[in-house]
């Protein structure tokens, strides 16, 4: 298990414990800051009260603002995505993590064992017993029988810390347990699964605190890894996973807690107003009136947040629900929004194979061959790519791409690689399971460089821009697929296609950077897009099959360009006019004109190849067929986040 919970200094006289969970797990080592110390208010305070509704309020927004997110990818709107998952994590590692400071939540590990066992106790004997009965009387079944589930888990969890206390305080033959084993639950949009105003009050409830669960023992966690106890960490956060990976979404699901976007956008936007007009300014003034400046200072900055998340959420819904005539912005809503997109990964793509192919012609000495791979190759990453991205306004501030670039890796390593492994691992693809689990861990330190690159960006004392990870240059290995599952085959199209997506607009990122005067940002972009082209998509390709031998690469590469310029493109072209998007409709008919040009030279090179003796096809199944570039490139979306901001035709 990787584990890693950044300490930061956000003000001189505040330290703030920023959680950085992905997927579940806590990877690398704590780093904690030096500052003064903060006493926390009374538990007696009705402003420890709000503290702690403040805590649960925010650890519930985080889980869910999260999951809203993977609704916005679900839909192919990476904006609403990338808004959503930056603020769950000012949610989690900036306001919750300075009232759990004030509150003094964290305390030795024997005490946050003890209060893990309390709650776990009240949860079991209590209130989701009561949640049942209640459900049960109001013939709400699916919630009363949910409720009578997680009972008895909470059970389990509260006899696991006992026994790490037990093993803490040196009771005889009493050891740490291994955690428990969450199920990654889906995130399905739905309505409510009950009728009861009561039983959907306890929905709510438990959600709140199965997300407050989850945050309080990513902390305890910390702690007990800053002190040395590596087991009992490993346990507070593999039962904070189960918390909020199996059992919130589960109640979440009951709840009909997950709409659309533009309805999720809604409640938002709704939670953010209540909190900035109401809860908040009623807190700091509580706070006021007992003396508790500081605490005071802290309610009244938050509400400040949530009132720039909510004018945020509003512009994004605004946006959302409305096709500006003229196709001078190009509204997230649009298909054309989504087609340029698709095709943005279809192009890196594109480049990525095709200067793999040049290396396999290059081996086996056809020279001509690899020089139009390699032509073509260039010609779909630097021209086509490079206005699609432009007419999309892929780059925005250094601050907006790092913001961007943390939500993508996020996404992978907390849902699609996670979601990718399992179906591999139920279909026996163990070779593909094993890949996308290790890329996984590779792509959470991804987002945790890219979180410190940008607390370094936003002068966060303390906070610098790591020098980036140090790729492996994989070789481009020919041969057939090692998985059988046509959806682990598909999933590993989704994943190259990501990943030759992360090279090209994090290539772009970093010529930005280096624009702007921030060399360091800039060396971290081009590092990281090495490691995902050189090293994660050959890695994926040799488990795909991707590579054949010339001939077989060259048919590839017919069968994906014929598509495009027959099909793909053509109906881009169409549908952008059909929106008023003129001018993105010609990109794509010019775009679709030069892969008829590829598709004929690479007819040309296999005919001429042809000649010289009979056709061995030794691989490149991944992608050989237009029928499955299609499928492809339906499923690479998946990858694609991309920061809000307004979009412009710029050229």
């Amino acid at each position: 298990m990787f584990r890693g919970i950044q300490s930061i200094n956000r003000k001189p006289m505040r330290l703030v414990v920023a959680i950085c969970v992905m997927a579940g797990a806590l990877m690398g080592t704590p780093v904690v800051a030096s500052a003064a110390p903060i006493t926390p208010v009374p538990k007696t305070s009705q402003t420890y009260q709000n503290l702690m509704t403040a805590m649960h309020g925010e650890a519930f927004a985080y889980a869910k603002y999260s999951d809203f997110a993977s609704v916005g990818q679900q839909e192919g709107l990476p904006p609403v995505s990338s808004l959503f998952s930056g603020t769950a994590r000012m949610e989690l590692t900036e306001h919750l993590a300075e009232e759990a400071e004030w509150a003094g939540l964290v305390g030795t590990d024997a005490q946050n064992l003890q209060d893990a066992i309390d709650g776990e106790l009240y949860e079991t004997t209590t209130m989701y017993p009561g949640f049942a009965a209640a459900a049960r009387m109001a013939g709400d079944t699916v919630a009363a029988d949910l409720f009578a589930d997680v009972g008895p888990d909470e059970s389990g969890h509260a006899a696991a810390f006992q026994k790490a206390l037990d093993a803490l305080n040196k009771v005889a033959g009493a050891t740490v347990p291994d955690g428990p084993v969450a199920v990654m639950m889906p995130v399905v949009p739905g309505p409510a699964k009950a009728k009861s105003q009561q039983t959907l009050d306890n929905l709510s409830a438990a959600m709140h605190g199965e997300a407050f669960a989850y945050a309080k023992y990513s902390l305890y966690a910390e702690a007990a890894y800053a002190n040395g106890n590596t087991a009992i960490g490993d346990l507070f956060a593999a039962t904070a996973k189960v918390e909020r990976y199996e059992h919130f979404r589960e109640e979440a699901a009951v709840l009909g807690l997950y709409g659309d976007s533009a309805a999720n956008l809604a409640d938002a936007i709704a939670g953010e107003t209540y909190e900035k007009t109401t809860m908040y300014p009623d807190f700091a003034a509580t706070a006021t009136a007992e003396g508790y400046a500081e605490t005071a200072d802290l309610f009244t900055e938050i509400a400040g947040d949530e009132a720039g998340h909510a004018a945020a959420f509003q512009a994004l819904l605004a946006q959302l629900q409305t096709v500006p005539a003229g196709g001078l912005v190009i509204a997230l809503s649009s298909k054309t929004y989504q087609n340029l997109l698709a095709a943005m990964h279809g192009e890196a793509f594109a480049n990525a194979k095709y200067t793999d192919f040049a290396s396999v012609a290059t081996a086996a000495g056809l020279t001509d061959v690899a020089a139009l791979f390699t032509k073509t190759g260039d010609q779909e990453l630097n021209e086509h790519f490079a206005e699609e991205a432009d007419a999309l306004g892929l780059v925005g501030t250094d601050a907006a791409n790092l913001q961007d670039a943390i939500a993508g890796e996020l996404h992978e390593t907390q849902t699609a690689y996670p979601m990718f492994a399992s179906a591999a691992e139920a279909a026996g693809d163990t070779a593909a399971a094993d890949l996308w689990a290790d890329v996984g861990s590779d792509e959470a330190g991804h987002a945790a460089a890219f979180q410190q690159a940008l607390d370094a960006l936003n002068g966060m004392p303390g906070a610098r821009i790591p020098a980036g990870p140090v790729p492996v240059d994989v070789p481009v290995a020919t041969g057939a697929a090692q998985a059988k599952s046509q959806t682990t085959l598909d999933n590993l199209s989704a994943s190259m296609h990501g990943e030759a997506f992360a090279y090209a607009k994090y290539s772009l990122y970093a010529a930005a950077a280096y624009k702007n005067g921030n060399t360091a940002l800039g060396d971290l972009f081009a590092k990281t897009a090495e490691m995902e082209r050189y090293e994660h998509l050959r890695e994926f390709a040799a488990v795909a099959g991707l590579f054949g031998d010339t001939a077989a690469n060259l048919k590839d590469a017919i069968a994906g360009e014929t598509y495009e310029t027959t099909t793909m493109y053509p109906g881009f072209a169409k549908e952008a006019t059909a929106e008023g998007y003129t001018a993105v409709a010609a990109l794509f008919t010019e775009i679709a004109g030069d892969e008829a040009m590829h598709a004929a030279a690479f007819q040309k090179a296999l005919d001429a190849l042809g000649k010289s003796g009979p056709v061995a096809d030794t691989g490149g199944q991944v992608a050989s067929t237009p029928g499955f570039w299609a499928a492809g490139l339906l499923m690479m979306l998946l990858g694609a986040v991309i920061v809000r901001r307004r979009l412009v035709w710029r050229r």
